[in-house]
């Protein structure tokens, strides 16, 4: 039997941290507590990126930093704002809008997103996604996966149900820290809270999100009866891509000039912790 002495049989995988943002607000740090949360507890051959603002950056730190060694990614960690309706804020491409999840099915589709080999990331590889709700959404988690992976197991994905929250002491020695906060999101068709039952939610800590979903339709199209126009493609999808049914929202259609007119779904997410997102347009 041969034993194995070689450096790579002892060594360990390594991690790769990702603050894809920058705080804009004096009154937010999640972006630097997040990456001196990260700071303080990696090990030093660990990588630590600041500069990566798409997840065709990430994909090329990932191939491409000698911090890796010879193994594959033992954890990939993604610092990024997002929701459970509109997933990660991070581009795939630098300087477009994030993608949907019927926008990344086509993506991965096409190919267009060259996949990581497995010398890069492989089965045992966890993507950590530090992003607010994300835990809430296990679709998007998997597109996120097979995105770099190629593969639907290629990798494991995780992400928080809750609130994730990063900050340090200012006493000199105190650690940083890392929380989540739980949450509820009630989602309630129409407009129904009054601006004085908004006003009270807010100053309680909460918040509300409007939601409006508005889909042209042609002349033709104005007469189908409001059931049918529910299991359009479109609209179906749209839906999906938000983790919203067609129940959360009220329906009505809303006529044009000209005999066209506009398929309009309207609801208000009640949160009760305050949310990155102000708006949920479909």
């Amino acid at each position: 039997m041969a034993l194995i002495g070689s450096s790579a049989a002892a060594e360990q995988r390594r991690s790769a941290i990702f603050v894809v943002g920058e705080d804009t607000r004096p009154d937010s740090a999640f972006f630097a507590a997040g990456a001196r949360y990260y700071r303080d507890r990696r090990i030093a051959e660990d990588l630590l990126v600041t500069q990566a603002r798409s997840w065709s950056e990430i994909r090329e730190w990932l191939v491409r930093s000698k911090a890796r060694g010879s193994l594959p990614w033992g954890k990939v960690v993604v610092i990024a704002h997002g929701s459970q309706w509109t997933g990660a804020s991070i581009p795939v491409f630098p300087g477009e809008k994030p993608m949907r999840a019927s926008e990344l099915d086509l993506l991965i589709t096409s190919g267009a997103f060259p996949a990581l080999s497995g010398d890069v990331l492989d089965a045992r590889t966890l993507l950590q996604l530090e992003s607010c709700g994300l835990g809430r959404r296990p679709d998007l988690l998997s597109r996120y996966g097979q995105l770099l992976s190629g593969r639907l197991d290629g990798l494991r994905v995780e992400a928080s149900e809750q609130l994730v929250e990063f900050g340090f002491f200012d006493a000199p020695g105190e650690e940083s820290w890392r929380r989540e906060r739980a949450y509820s999101a009630d989602i309630r068709p129409g407009r129904t809270l009054s601006s004085g039952t908004i006003s009270r939610l807010v100053a309680e800590g909460g918040r509300v999100i409007p939601v409006e979903m508005a889909l042209g339709l042609s002349a033709v199209e104005c007469a189908i009866p409001l059931r049918r126009l529910l299991r359009l493609r479109q609209v179906q999808s749209t839906l999906s891509d938000f983790g919203l049914r067609a129940s959360d929202l009220h329906w009505s259609v809303q006529r044009q000039p000209g005999g066209e007119c506009k398929f309009l779904g309207r609801a208000q997410v009640v949160s009760s912790t305050q949310q990155q997102i102000r708006g949920i347009g479909l």
